[in-house]
């Protein structure tokens, strides 16, 4: 009996042990809060710009969106932020455009370039909430459509403009992935040492859907994603986006948008809560021939204690990442699914995936006090950084 009750004791010594050596983890919830779920798009493009005026242009693509159920767009015209008082490039002598059920914000996309020789072709940064007051209908930095500057001034300078006194513009990397027409790609590690970075799109249907064959819509962008989470502080949101020009179901239209939980459908109030990252980001199952536009949903997404909890409304794919891209696991056929945090992850996001397209949640970030950095730095870096998941 006794060497029973000491085989008992040691073993629950040994438990006690494992146990507290888990770190204690935080899971940080971007979904914590109330509101309502608003579906919005933050990139797309009227025909307006300092040279041409086209005197329907910006009510009619905000009117169509208004049409697909949107609850807000941002026009992102190039190096010119669209819809100015008092400005000759105006449609319209008033800041939004005035078109009834569907709120207007201002924005533009800014041609930059990035300090590596063999990357100087022209990329592209979004910018949200530009408030119009500071260029006063200028083309933005006295640029012209085609011109550039560098990375990092073009961060600086929208986020210089804000949407409200204390708030600062955002400021978003689009189609880091435009190798399909263009060889304009951007590599993960070509974002090092970028500052001011709200996030990165991670889906654009303009690009994503002139990709070659082989390459999967649904991980535009993701690569470079999960490196930025991990590497790069601040740079932490994945956006999806339409990157409209011609208008087109199938090809630049109704392919992804972003939906946000605000309390009140104001620009402070939407930009506010992207800013925390409660938000999601949808995809379209791609389908051309259709003339609406869907996206898996997510019916329960958020935390208990050190789990993940995510559901959807029907039989879906559930893909879990971790660091640099790591794919920790894949539930198929499930209407929920749950990932336990083990302590080593710095970041988690999830993605599902079902007949009505796809959606991904913004990143779960850990807070421990007591995490084993080396273990964590360990796991599982190697050769998974740059791995792209299609």
């Amino acid at each position: 009996m006794r060497k029973v009750s000491a085989m008992v004791v040691l073993l629950a010594a040994l438990a006690v042990a494992a146990f507290g050596s888990r770190p204690r983890i935080e899971v940080r919830d971007p979904y914590e809060g109330d509101g309502s779920w608003y579906r919005g798009q933050l990139h797309a493009h009227s025909t307006i710009h300092k040279y041409w005026v086209h005197p329907d242009s910006l009510r009619d693509k905000v009117q169509r969106y208004r049409d697909a159920g949107f609850d807000f767009v941002c026009m992102t015209d190039h190096n010119f932020v669209t819809a100015f008082p008092d400005s000759p490039y105006a449609v319209l002598p008033t800041r939004d455009p005035g078109v009834e059920g569907i709120h207007f914000i201002s924005g533009a996309e800014i041609g930059f370039t990035l300090p590596s020789s063999s990357l100087r072709r022209k990329h592209h940064i979004g910018g949200v909430g530009m408030d119009w007051s500071v260029e006063r209908g200028e083309s933005l930095f006295n640029l012209s459509e085609t011109d550039t500057i560098d990375a990092q001034s073009a961060i600086d300078s929208i986020r210089t403009m804000r949407y409200a006194e204390d708030d600062e513009a955002l400021a978003v990397l689009n189609h880091p992935e435009m190798e399909a027409r263009l060889n304009v790609r951007i590599y993960p590690e070509n974002m090092t040492g970028l500052t001011g970075l709200a996030g990165i799109e991670v889906f654009n249907t303009k690009w994503a859907r002139s990709r070659p064959a082989g390459k999967s819509w649904q991980n535009h962008g993701a690569s470079h994603w999960d490196y930025v989470i991990t590497k790069l502080d601040g740079m932490r949101w994945g956006f999806a986006t339409d990157d409209a020009h011609a208008y087109v179901v199938g090809d630049d239209y109704l392919g992804g948008w972003i939906v946000v939980r605000a309390e009140t459908l104001t620009t402070k109030s939407l930009l506010d809560a992207v800013k925390r990252g409660n938000f999601v980001a949808c995809v379209d199952s791609c389908d051309g021939a259709r003339r609406d536009s869907t996206s898996a949903v997510f019916t329960e997404l958020g935390v208990r204690g050190q789990s993940i909890i995510a559901a959807s409304d029907r039989p879906t794919e559930f893909t879990w990442w971790t660091d640099y891209g790591h794919l920790a696991r894949r539930t198929e056929f499930a209407r929920a699914d749950t990932f336990v945090v083990e302590g080593w992850e710095h970041a988690v996001r999830v993605r599902i995936r079902n007949d009505a397209g796809a959606a991904y949640s913004q990143p779960f970030f850990m807070e421990s006090s007591d995490r084993d950095e080396d273990r964590w730095q360990l796991r599982p870096e190697t050769g998974t950084e740059l791995q792209l998941h299609f």
